[in-house]
């Protein structure tokens, strides 16, 4: 059996059904060669838009000075591998020697950690348990937001 229906559009405003070969909307009116370039303009600013959101996280987030003298340079690496050295310690000392725990850095993170204990106690037991580790790491993202924006 051949099927004896033609297909249908459908109107983009109101969504009726709509023969093919129309050039305006039997229901609200509306003339279909109008009606797209509107939507491929919106199209474009969201794209736009979605290009300046990408830019703006590469300036913040990737990219660096575009020059810097020797000295910043040297200084800079000497900081890195200061830092290299010192969160090898923390990474690879076993806990038994506490190494991690004398560290100011733990001083700096308790607080946090112990912040979100309490800040948790609403949502009941099993998040104030949940809280301390959640703080531990949901407060420094908060800051590190704040110091960016």
């Amino acid at each position: 059996m051949a099927s004896t229906t033609t297909s249908a559009l459908s109107c983009p405003k109101c969504q009726a059904d709509q023969p093919d070969g129309g050039i305006e909307c039997a229901k609200c009116g509306i003339i279909f060669a109008k009606y797209r370039p509107h939507i491929q303009l919106q199209q474009q600013r969201v794209g736009r838009d979605r290009s300046r959101w990408v830019a703006l996280a590469k300036e913040w987030l990737i990219e660096s000075d575009r020059s810097t003298d020797s000295l910043t340079f040297a200084g800079r690496v000497a900081l890195f591998l200061l830092l290299l050295w010192w969160g090898r310690g923390l990474i690879f000392t076993p806990l038994e020697t506490n190494y991690t725990g004398e560290s100011f850095l733990h001083l700096i993170n308790l607080p946090f950690h112990e912040a979100g204990h309490i800040l948790f106690i609403p949502l009941g037991r099993f998040m104030t348990i949940l809280g301390g580790s959640l703080g531990q790491i949901l407060m420094p993202l908060v800051c590190l937001v704040t110091f960016l924006v």
